[in-house]
């Protein structure tokens, strides 16, 4: 299989922008601007290179061994890590073992978007398999998100391996998978006009959705005050995204980024820690005026993306096996 070179670099940008919102100085309102889009884009992204062509036990085994088999070594890595080197105080040593298999959502599961990604795609993988018909297939997508939707909303609590986000996961994954299947017929993504459109139609929505309502932070399973507001942002907001990407020019660390996000998204936290605590020390005055911070900000992200080639080129050349994959 050929890499596609847009979906890398869609992937490059979104973990850039996921790691951009990890970083505490950085503006609230740029972290809470682009919130609606960089995740969901991991699940257009699946969505898009898809192949529901084998039997489920080799599909399940395969995902077993490139997604939950890195996340539990760079999950006890991590935890071990922590047990070093660390800035603030942690939990016990065997109560974050204990969150790590249990990955409720804000309770010591930094590594969440691998269990949830490998549970989401394959409900996906299911649904593609016993649901022949594609207008059931694709009719069933909206319904698992508005479940999820309807169960966040009424206060339920998070559930064991993330399953309030699986409809709304299956949501995003079956718009990439639309867009792979119907190419020809969405040629219009590959415009200019459709990302100016979109981007408007985004922005717009996003400004009198703050204007109307407080507080506002939408994401693909975090579905802020309106229904029709979640919408509206959410479709705008892949449009956007995706016509966007399929024009940018390529860059070699974007895309290298989007090739192994997994382990961008594994690895960001302690250095992005570090850069935040001598940053902060040197000018704290990055903390209180947001153009100061958004400057350095950017900055620590470029050095991010950067110093996590290391760890990626060590892992891919010596220890494939991490990511369940053999030494070529």
């Amino acid at each position: 299989m050929k890499r596609i070179p847009w979906i890398d670099a869609m992937k490059g940008y979104a973990i850039c922008m996921m790691m951009f919102s990890h970083i505490e100085y950085a503006p609230d309102f740029v972290k809470n601007y682009i919130s609606p889009i960089f995740l969901a884009l991991f699940f257009v992204a699946s969505g898009y290179t898809f192949h529901g062509d084998c039997d489920f036990k080799t599909f399940f085994l395969k995902k077993c061994r490139t997604v939950l088999w890195p996340w539990l070594v760079f999950g006890s890595f991590n935890i071990f890590l922590t047990q070093i080197l660390t800035f603030s105080e942690q939990e016990p040593l065997k109560q974050q073992f204990i969150s790590l298999f249990l990955q409720i959502r804000g309770q010591n599961d930094g590594l969440w978007f691998f269990p949830c990604i490998f549970c989401v795609t394959t409900l996906f993988f299911l649904l593609h398999k016993y649901l022949k018909n594609p207008k059931l297939f694709f009719g069933i997508q909206p319904v698992l998100l508005l479940l999820g939707m309807l169960y966040t909303r009424s206060g339920g609590n998070d559930l064991p391996w993330h399953v309030q986000m699986w409809g709304s996961g299956c949501f995003y994954m079956a718009i990439g998978y639309l867009v792979c299947q119907k190419e020809k017929q969405l040629s219009f993504l590959s415009r200019k006009s459709t990302a100016f459109v979109s981007f408007l139609l985004f922005t717009l929505s996003y400004v009198l959705c703050n204007t109307l309502y407080t507080d506002v932070h939408i994401n693909f399973y975090d579905y802020g005050p309106s229904v029709l507001f979640y919408f509206v942002i959410m479709l705008s907001g892949m449009a956007f995204a995706i016509s966007l990407f399929k024009q940018l020019p390529p860059f070699r660390i974007i895309q290298y980024a989007g090739q192994n996000s997994l382990l961008y998204f594994a690895f960001h936290g302690k250095p992005k820690r570090l850069f935040t605590v001598l940053i902060t020390r040197i000018l704290p005055v990055a903390e209180t005026d947001w153009r100061i911070g958004l400057l350095l900000a950017l900055v620590e992200l470029v050095l991010l993306t950067y110093v996590l080639i290391l760890p990626c080129e060590i892992i891919r050349r010596f220890f494939p096996f991490l990511l369940g994959k053999k030494r070529s």
